[in-house]
């Protein structure tokens, strides 16, 4: 499994077997409901407040509403290998990057996406965009790359909102949310979770020294103040980040 959400009692999951599946969260050991993908699935990104999401894969990237896929945009016709996506809350938008540091923006009209701001990309990374993530208010979307810089940019106006929060030392790997927006958390390959905050100037950020050996690969918000972490160690790490 290289994703997973929850929604409305259910999980949506896409694997390495070539799968998107939606299954009742209640039901252990069902299988739910599948159907196949164009392309080995890399990540998984789903609306909280509508029923599709949207799934990397080695061929494009494909939008599926429960286990239904709706519609594909191949490499090819991208002009580019995807390497993360982002849907926002409503499902309205998403955000795909680049290996070349470039983030292309794309509306949703029904089953299809088709390109937004002109076509034009966001442009600031140098490198790789390794993640991509909108705030549960939608306001803002926060950019990751390999050089290990973090990005906010203005989700309504395809702008740049906030930068210079290059305080991580490697390949930004994780990143998650708080639920009132005005936090972000990201992970490194440098072993250390930072918590940025909106607004605020990244040097007063909060940093997690040594959170996971071998590298930070996941993070979740518990609530307001508890972070969870997963790592290259094989562990799971609870934090409290006071605001």
């Amino acid at each position: 499994v290289v994703g997973l959400a929850s929604r409305a009692g259910a999980l949506v999951s896409a694997a390495m077997d070539d799968t998107v599946r939606m299954t009742a969260a209640p039901d252990e050991g069902a299988e739910g409901e599948s159907s196949a993908t164009d392309g080995q699935p890399k990540t998984l990104s789903a609306a909280t407040n509508a029923s599709v999401s949207i799934v990397v894969t080695t061929s494009g990237v494909s939008l599926f509403d429960g286990s239904k896929q709706l519609s594909h945009l191949g490499s090819d016709a991208m002009g580019f290998e995807p390497t993360c996506a982002a849907i926002s809350p409503d499902g309205s938008a998403v955000a795909i990057g680049s290996p070349g540091g470039k983030i292309y923006a794309y509306e949703r009209t029904g089953d299809t996406l088709s390109p937004a701001n002109e076509g034009k990309p966001l442009e600031r990374h140098t490198a790789d965009v390794t993640q991509l993530a909108y705030s549960p208010d939608g306001a803002i979307l926060a950019s990751g790359d390999a050089k290990r810089e973090v990005v906010m940019w203005d989700a309504a106006k395809l702008e740049l909102k906030q930068t210079r929060m290059v305080y991580h030392t490697a390949r930004i790997t994780a990143m998650a949310w708080s639920p009132d927006s005005t936090r972000l958390a990201t992970g490194s390959l440098d072993m250390s979770v930072i918590v940025w905050k909106v607004g605020v100037l990244p040097t007063k950020r909060k940093t997690i020294s040594r959170a996971h050996h071998g590298g930070v690969q996941a993070i979740t918000w518990l609530d307001a103040n508890r972070l969870v972490s997963g790592g290259a160690d094989a562990c799971l790490r609870v934090w409290k980040v006071d605001e």
